[in-house]
């Protein structure tokens, strides 16, 4: 079922992702935070008849079957247990990943079957709550991960704040030195954060507002703000970094497969 490309749009939710080969559908799925928490609030609250384009996501990407695809929900579960700063939210996690679990497994069949019902599945499940709570030590932190496209947000925000004139004059200077740091020190070169920052720093008011509406920026953030913004839009990188290694076979040991990034975002 899954005959679709990347860049189309399922049921409300968008497919984003290198175009590796025009027309392949994805063999990967790397659901957002925001897809999780569908799917968490389908399961455990229902009801069924408000999640339709949830439904139309698990029909079209089955997890089993000539046309499977597989499902990773494993970096929007960390997002939703780790906090800037502060401890693991180990009951939060426990939702998100079993309702995820469960879900994303189901046969298209089973899935009619289910948003069938007036009830959350969460009503019928007698499993729930015999799930207990994973211990802090059995839960990867998945911030060293985070780091590094964290440090090159908080270097851009440095570079446009305090070398606005030179980047009125000469911004592809300034766009070289942020190439060149966090591609030195902190490996960076994936082509959203490549693209994210050239934008920003030499592109016209457009594209600036552009960057500005995904950090949702105001102008007036304290450091604290700043930095927490920066943190909500790394988590998006990270994971549109991973779909670009995954459709190009970047990363070590694993063969190339067509990577999306789910989202409800148009523009994550």
């Amino acid at each position: 079922m899954s005959h679709l490309t990347t860049g189309q749009t399922i049921g409300g939710y968008h497919l984003i992702g290198a175009h590796k080969d025009e027309g392949q559908a994805p063999k990967v799925l790397i659901l957002d935070t925001n897809v999780l928490i569908d799917i968490k609030n389908f399961y455990l609250h229902g009801p069924p008849r408000k999640h339709e384009g949830l439904k139309t996501l698990l029909q079209t990407f089955p997890m089993s079957g000539p046309q499977s695809v597989d499902i990773n929900y494993g970096w929007a579960a960390a997002e939703a247990t780790w906090r800037r700063g502060g401890t693991p939210d180990l009951a939060r996690r426990r939702e998100f990943v079993y309702a995820a679990s469960t879900v994303v497994n189901w046969s298209p069949d089973e899935v009619e079957k289910r948003f069938a019902h007036k009830r959350p599945p969460i009503d019928r499940d007698k499993r729930w709550l015999k799930q207990p709570i994973a211990d802090k030590d059995e839960v990867p932190d998945s911030r060293i991960m985070l780091a590094p496209h964290y440090g090159s947000i908080l270097y851009l925000m440095h570079l446009f704040n305090t070398r606005r004139q030179e980047i009125k004059q000469n911004p592809i200077n300034v766009f070289r030195d942020y190439y060149e740091w966090t591609s030195n020190h902190l490996g960076i070169r994936d082509s959203y954060s490549t693209s994210f920052a050239l934008a920003l720093i030499c592109g016209d008011g457009e594209e600036k507002n552009k960057v500005n509406g995904i950090l949702k920026l105001s102008g007036d953030e304290s450091g604290e703000t700043l930095a927490a913004k920066c943190w909500n839009v790394s988590r998006d990188m990270l994971m549109l970094s991973l779909s670009e290694g995954n459709t190009y076979g970047r990363a070590d040991g694993i063969r190339s497969k067509t990577t999306c990034l789910d989202t409800r975002d148009s523009d994550p």
